[in-house]
Order: C-alpha cells, then structure tokens, then sequence
C-alpha cells in the first residue's frame, strides 16, 4: 500500500512523493491528486505526526540529562536485522549562541543546527524515520546498481 503527501518546498510549492502506508501510518487522503508533481502550499500530515511523536516529555528529558551528564546524548536503535540508525544531538556554539547538532545516519546522513532542544528532537524524529521510509521506498541506504540512480 502507499500513499501520497505532500512536502513544502521554499514555503510555497510542495512536492509530491509516494510513502508507504502503514499502522503508525495511516494512508491519509490527499487533497490534491492530480499529478506526482503537484505546485500546491498543502501542509504534511506525515510530517507533522512525526514531529507530534518525537517531541514526548520523556524524549526530551533524556536527551536533556544526557548532555547536561555527558556533553552529548546518542542512540542506535535496531530497526531492521543488523542495519541501525545513529542519533546523536550536541550542543555547539554558534556565534556566540548555544545551538544544537542533529545527527541521524544509515550509510549516508541527514543533519542540522537547531536553536533549541526541543526542535533539534522534532528534526530527529523526522530523520529516524525518514531515514527508514527512504528505505523501504527508494530502497536507501543501498548503493544503487549499475543503470539505477
């Protein structure tokens, strides 16, 4: 089964892709079907529930303790047999301000700086899963085979 949503580019187009649907991601009806790329300013669903889920008092305490402890707070989790997704979330100085590194890796790497804990947790949970959806969809982290991109 997949579904389509849409992402905002640059806050005013947003790009059509096809995700998998599953149980933590019910395929939600999109509002424009018309072409796999669509011009529209539509809002994510997809996104939004995953930020909905990563941003969770417990997360956040214990992303908290963990760099107030060790300087940094990691995870590895498992999701598939022998292949892990590498967190990592650390604060750096960024013009005299403290902002936050986001880290999530499986043979390539999605990153960022982040103002506050709180988003830089929101941007992990986007990219652990995203991470995990380009897998099953585009079939990444794999690298591709002579003829595929």
């Amino acid at each position: 089964m997949t579904r389509r949503d849409f992402i905002r580019v640059g806050g005013f187009t947003s790009l059509s892709v096809i995700l998998p649907g599953c149980a933590a991601h019910p395929t939600p009806q999109p509002t424009n079907t018309s072409t796999l790329l669509g011009f529209t300013s539509n809002s994510v669903p997809y996104l939004k529930e995953l930020s909905e889920k990563a941003k969770k008092a417990r997360r956040i305490e214990a992303v908290q303790a963990a760099i107030e402890s060790k300087g940094y707070w990691e995870d590895a989790p498992e999701w598939r047999i022998f292949t892990q997704t590498h967190l990592r979330i650390e604060p750096v100085d960024k013009n005299g301000q403290r902002w936050y590194r986001v880290q999530a890796s499986c043979e390539h790497e999605m990153s960022c700086l982040s103002p506050t804990i709180q988003r830089a947790i929101e941007f992990l949970g986007v990219y652990e899963q995203l991470i995990q959806d380009l897998f099953w969809t585009l079939d990444w982290p794999h690298k591709p085979q002579p003829g595929n991109s």
